[in-house]
């Protein structure tokens, strides 16, 4: 089990250094959606609430 505690926080740093650097962070997410069922439960959450947050993030600024 801690395997893949390990394997999903180095997904979500990975994630979060692709978002960092990604103007369009909605055709990364529309690529990654169909790779997402075959990773353990947590991930998708975990992207989803990314995605939340990025997209509050690009809307904020001017």
């Amino acid at each position: 089990m801690g395997f893949f505690l390990y394997l999903r926080q180095l997904f979500v740093s990975f994630w979060l250094l692709i978002m960092r650097h990604t103007v369009n962070v909605s055709v990364y997410f529309s690529l990654l959606k169909p790779f997402l069922q075959f990773f353990p439960v947590g991930i998708p959450f975990e992207v989803q609430k990314s995605e939340t947050f990025f997209l509050n993030q690009q809307n904020k600024q001017p």
